[in-house]
């Protein structure tokens, strides 16, 4: 259960971190970050999804 719970958290801020990074380096706030974060939160729900059918399989 903390696999899961840290993969979408991690999935998350590793997003959110990567778009402020790349806003602040080209000057195009918010875009990247916004896009960054979405990006985060689809590799959450991906991760969720891949560790719900690995479980299930077992």
């Amino acid at each position: 259960m903390s696999r899961i719970a840290f993969s979408i958290v991690f999935s998350i801020i590793i997003g959110f971190i990567t778009g402020n990074f790349l806003d602040k380096k080209l000057g195009t706030s918010p875009l990247l970050l916004i896009i960054g974060t979405i990006f985060g939160i689809m590799a959450a729900f991906k991760n969720l999804y891949d560790n719900t059918k690995k479980d299930r399989e077992k």
